[in-house]
């Protein structure tokens, strides 16, 4: 790590690590403030490294709540280091499974502030293209209060750029099914990728699930689900056809965020009753989901090693 960096920020512990880079908390030495440091190797993959330099500048231009905060970037010759806001609540979902409860009405007011954030995304015209539930983080401040946040902008993309609106990119069973269909799209991926992310939410399960890829692609893009029993019994008809607005084959069909913030769901007519079960089936959704997440960090650390092998 660089001298300048060195010379501002206390590296405190190692908090996570994926095929290429590492992330560790750190305190600023001018006002003890915790912050996140992730220290990104530099390969000679010309591409991924634009694409690094561009996840930087697309983040810059945020100051909102809603969205994890830039605050510097440092280079070498072998890493690049970018300092960022510490969230210190961790992923959304690994907070509800913790948590003990969930009610509708809880689950409203943070995708109410998720589209706040994706609001300020789109006045930028910028694309987020991967949401999912680990790029949903948690803080909490000292009152308990919650704010959640969007992070990682690894995969966003500009409106304006006509050749990055069709870049095939995003995660299975979240991605649009316009982007499997490896056609031109708008900010509209976001508002399906979040569709899917409440469906999770409220009830522990994705909407499109399997372990065949073509059946997988079937599914999405002809919005192919259901609201099954007995997870869905116990939901409201508003949070279903808030998602369905959400959940639309057309990009042209789907609520906008704007619409989606006036909503009756989440300008307050939520149910305040506990969801059923809900803990149970997001405690096994998220054993499953980070034991794949392992399974893609273990193959890009052999896939680096390779690489750094070859040096």
């Amino acid at each position: 790590m660089t001298d300048q960096l060195k010379s501002k920020y206390k590296i405190l512990k190692e908090i996570g690590q994926g095929g290429f880079s590492r992330v560790y908390l750190g305190e600023s030495l001018k006002d003890q403030k915790k912050v996140a440091i992730k220290v990104i190797s530099k390969t000679n993959d010309l591409c991924e490294m634009k694409d690094i330099q561009k996840e930087i500048k697309i983040q810059k231009q945020f100051e909102s709540p809603y969205i994890v905060t830039f605050y510097d970037m440092y280079e070498t010759k072998k890493e690049i280091v970018i300092v960022m806001e510490y969230v210190n609540g961790g992923e959304l979902f690994d907070h509800i499974v913790q948590k003990g409860s969930f009610t509708e009405q809880e689950a409203a007011n943070i995708i109410q502030q998720v589209l706040i954030g994706l609001k300020v995304l789109h006045e930028k015209k910028v694309i987020h293209r991967d949401l999912k539930p680990e790029n949903l983080l948690l803080f909490i401040d000292e009152k308990g209060n919650t704010t959640v946040k969007i992070a990682d902008f690894g995969l966003s993309g500009l409106i304006d750029n006509s050749e990055d609106m069709k870049r095939f990119c995003g995660t299975e069973g979240y991605a649009a099914p316009e982007i499997m269909k490896n056609v031109p799209y708008d900010w509209s991926v976001d508002v399906w990728s979040l569709g899917v992310i409440v469906y999770n939410l409220v009830s522990g399960y994705k909407p499109f699930d399997s372990d065949d890829d073509y059946e997988l692609y079937e599914q999405v893009v002809a919005a192919d689900y259901e609201f099954f029993s007995p997870e869905f019994d116990c939901i409201s008809d508003e949070c279903k056809d808030f998602i369905t607005h959400m959940l639309q084959a057309k990009a042209k069909d789907r609520y906008t965020v704007e619409m989606l913030l006036e909503h009756p769901w989440i300008k307050g007519n939520a149910p305040k009753v506990e969801i059923t079960d809900l803990q149970s089936h997001l405690r096994e959704f998220n054993a499953k989901r980070k034991l794949r997440r392992a399974l893609l960090a273990a193959k890009s650390a052999v896939k680096f090693a390779a690489f750094a092998g070859e040096d």
